[in-house]
């Protein structure tokens, strides 16, 4: 959920449309590190919304 959040926030600010393949990479990358990282025995991976505001404030 934090990564849908994410891309819609960032790709809002850009005035673009979010459904066409932002939502497809953003989710096929988050899957993608989540399962690298089960196999490797990693930390879990989490994406940082700090700067999501920024960016719709600033509009760049």
């Amino acid at each position: 959920m934090a990564t849908i959040g994410d891309i819609l926030g960032i790709t809002t600010a850009k005035d673009r449309n979010p459904i066409n393949d932002e939502f497809r990479g953003g989710i096929f990358a988050d899957g993608f590190i989540s399962a690298l990282e089960a196999v490797f025995g990693s930390f879990p991976q989490t994406s940082f919304s700090h700067n999501i505001g920024i960016i719709n404030f600033t509009r760049r």
